[in-house]
């Protein structure tokens, strides 16, 4: 369990779908000639000679692929170790999950929410940042999201 290793949170986001599109995009590359997509480049800089992802007011990395949970953000996902951590905690990331009065004043409605998600998800699969046949695992992690409706 993290919490016995001091790893007190785990970056929940489904990156993964990201990672087989980009693996998917190798592998034809490799077959094809045909390159991966190209993406915007994470925003980094200098930190006391370390470099550094540097985060937007939610917690996420600015630049780079966002899936539609970024896109469409329902809590902040993070690669980064907890303050305080041990280093290897950078493995687990982070999340930190919006109350559904923040759920509600982004979106509106559940209903709102699944839409936009939709949407994102499409231009994702349509852009090859995600494969066609992932689409409705990634639409069943949107679902899961509790709004209070009221």
């Amino acid at each position: 369990e993290l919490q016995s290793l001091g790893c007190t949170s785990l970056d929940q986001a489904p990156s993964h779908f990201i990672f087989e599109a980009a693996l998917s995009a190798v592998n034809a590359w490799m077959h094809s000639g045909t390159p991966p997509p190209s993406a915007p480049r994470m925003r980094v800089r200098e930190v006391d000679g370390t470099p550094a992802v540097q985060d937007d007011a939610n917690g996420t990395a600015i630049g780079g692929i966002k899936g539609p949970w970024e896109k469409l953000p329902v809590a902040a996902y993070s690669g980064k170790a907890p303050a305080g951590a041990p280093g290897f905690c950078v493995l687990f990331g982070t999340t930190h999950a919006f109350s559904e009065a923040q759920l509600s004043a982004l979106y509106g409605s559940k209903a709102n929410y699944l839409k936009a998600y939709t949407a994102a998800t499409d231009e994702d699969i349509k852009a090859g940042y995600l494969l066609p046949a992932d689409k409705a695992q990634v639409l069943a992690f949107a679902r899961r999201v509790q709004f209070s409706e009221g």
